[in-house]
Order: C-alpha cells, then structure tokens, then sequence
C-alpha cells in the first residue's frame, strides 16, 4: 500500500524521525532527517545551514523574509506563521515543507491560525465568509484589544504589577478575639508559586 499521509510517522507525542523534503524558493530540493518534537524555527534553521552547501544560496535572503508552508490533514495550503508550533503539532499531510517568501500583514495572519487553531476551523473558511457583521466585529474587537493592551503598556509599574499579579487575600485562619485589642505591626505573606503542591 502507498503512503497515506504523516499520520502514522508522527504518532507517539513526535519522537520518531522524519525524512522530510524541502522546496525553497531557488529551485533547490533538500532532503533530510528532522524529529517530529522539532520546533519550525529549529527545522528552519537545519534547512539554511543545509543551503549553505548548495547552489544559489547567495539568492536567498534573510531567514526571516520567508515562511514555510504545507498542506494539513484538512487539504488547506497552511502557512506555518507560528514558528514555535512543533512538527508533530502541524501535522503536514506529506512530508514536504515549501519555503515561499512572507507577504501580507503577518500580525493578522498570525492571529488568524490562532483563532482557527482554537476553534477547529480552517483559515480559508474565514476568508470565504462573506458576513459583512462577522468580519466588523473581529476588526473592532481586534482594534479594542490593541487599544486595551497598549494602555495596559502605559501604566506606571506599580498599577501594571496590580494587573498582571493581581493579590489573593487568604481568609485568617486565627478568629480575632472580641474585647482585646491587639496591635500587631507584622504582615504575614503566604506564597505559593505556580506548579508546586505546597
């Protein structure tokens, strides 16, 4: 039987080897062995040092003027925008990855594989929307939460701390006894950090 999509290679959280192919922009094909855990912008940077070897490598630019793109299991041409998703996360189709030349705003373009990462739908299916209401709306709330972040960036350090570590008060555990009148001039602070039990 023939090879029906990278499903099977990268199965077992991408620990497997992969023999990937490459297509840059000058024509070049490049094929080599990449792990299904290895990040885009690792295997970016295994396909320029690769280059380096070949012909007209002079004829590329910079590594950042380009992005690779693919088709997924959904048969959409994907650009791989987001450069910190694993191999195993993209899930090509085949194991063939096209290096093509950034255009338009990546901001948007970035945001937009986020929102259809979230919720399960292919970025083509936005562009085919032709809701005029749905496509104001993610312009106005994209235009607020810029408004929102950047006045967030504003703030004087001490009310952005507040925000970004907002206090949790503890209840005390120790009642107060009623009709004595203790000044105690200590605070207690309780700690507890993210990921530990204690």
């Amino acid at each position: 039987p023939g090879v029906y999509g990278m499903l099977d290679m990268l199965e077992g959280e991408g620990r497997q080897q992969v023999n990937m192919e490459f297509l840059l922009p000058t024509g070049i094909y490049l094929n080599f062995t990449v792990a299904g855990s290895d990040t885009i912008s690792a295997i970016k940077k295994m396909v320029w040092k690769n280059a380096k070897n070949e012909p007209l490598f002079s004829a590329l630019s910079d590594p950042d003027a380009y992005v690779f793109t693919c088709i997924n299991m959904t048969a959409e041409r994907e650009e791989l925008e987001d450069e910190q998703r694993r191999l195993c996360d993209v899930r090509p189709f085949m194991p063939i990855l096209r290096l093509v030349a950034r255009e338009g705003d990546r901001v948007e373009k970035l945001i937009t594989t986020q929102i259809s990462l979230l919720i399960g739908k292919g970025h083509h299916e936005f562009d085919s929307q032709k809701n005029h209401e749905v496509n104001e709306f993610r312009t106005k709330m994209r235009t607020f939460c810029e408004e929102r972040a950047q006045m967030r960036q504003m703030l004087p350090w001490y009310q952005w701390m507040e925000y970004n570590f907002p206090c949790d008060l503890e209840p005390c555990s120790i009642v107060a006894q009623s009709g004595k009148s203790r000044s105690v001039k200590k605070i207690l602070v309780n700690v507890k950090f993210e990921g530990s039990e204690e």
